[in-house]
């Protein structure tokens, strides 16, 4: 199986001088445990903690490494508010695939009826773009 980002996306050096770059800090381990993890993660934190700066991070990193043509990664939020700051951070960050990610709310992706696509599973935002739903 292809991977679906370059083997170097997350190594310590390109992770401080984008957080550098997006004015975010990482003192914690929890914090490069969750930057570093190829699985799927809950993340949980205070409100105010930095939970959606820290996925902002995590997602600029690995669109700038992204290497699959077929595949993406789709953000889904609760709130305006994240989305924002998700999509604010990933257009902050040095070039990288634009169509590695697409970010929208939760509610606007159950209006709009994404297609059964199996290799792009976030198709209210659709391959090649990364924008916002209202």
């Amino acid at each position: 199986m292809t991977p679906l980002y370059a083997p170097d996306v997350f190594i310590k050096d390109k992770v401080e001088a984008l957080a550098q770059q997006l004015g975010l800090e990482l003192p914690h381990q929890e914090q490069w445990d969750f930057i570093q993890s190829a699985e799927s993660l809950d993340l949980q934190a205070a409100p105010g903690s930095g939970k959606t700066s820290l996925i902002g991070l995590k997602l600029a990193l690995l669109s700038q490494g992204w290497t699959s043509p077929t595949r993406g990664i789709c953000v889904l939020s609760h709130t305006n508010t994240a989305k924002d700051e998700i999509t604010n951070r990933l257009t902050a960050s040095p070039p990288h695939r634009r169509d590695a990610a697409c970010c929208s709310t939760r509610t606007s992706s159950a209006r709009s009826r994404p297609s059964r696509t199996p290799s792009w599973p976030c198709q209210p935002c659709g391959p090649g773009v990364l924008k916002s739903r209202p």
